[in-house]
């Protein structure tokens, strides 16, 4: 959402040609397959600009996914110099099935809100502040 003359605009995707794609061998589950459109691949690359360096510094040494510098290789080595150490611990592979089609979008993008707010007043978010829209009568 972007602030413009006392209006809100909001960017609508747009047409994305698809089909439906099994989504593994072993299931009839099926998800669409879109293709963004040159728009859609600017914004996108806009929004990663911006949120990168703001979460970057969040994330644990370990995390290896979809960070700069790091892939695969790199999150295997971890891996495994880590089990190599552990003395007889555990090691436990986990797939939370549809995780993200149950998380909440209003609330994801109101934390991003937030940590945007906070991030560019440079002062740490608390965990107890608030977000909303703004009311007619705040404008």
């Amino acid at each position: 959402m972007v602030g413009h003359e006392n209006r809100d605009v909001f960017y609508v995707s747009g047409r994305s040609d698809g089909f439906i794609s099994p989504k593994q061998a072993r299931t009839t589950q099926k998800r669409p397959i879109g293709i963004p459109t040159l728009e859609d691949k600017v914004l996108q690359r806009a929004v990663v600009m911006l949120l990168e360096p703001i979460y970057e510094q969040d994330f644990y040494p370990g995390s290896h996914g979809f960070r700069p510098g790091r892939g695969a290789h790199g999150a295997l080595e971890e891996l495994w110099k880590g089990t190599m150490n552990t003395d007889g611990g555990w090691v436990l592979e986990v797939d939370i099935s549809k995780f993200f089609d149950t998380l909440d979008h209003k609330h994801l993008r109101e934390l991003v809100q937030v940590r945007l707010l906070h991030d560019a007043l440079k002062v740490s978010p608390s965990p107890t502040t608030i977000v909303s829209e703004p009311s007619d009568q705040d404008q």
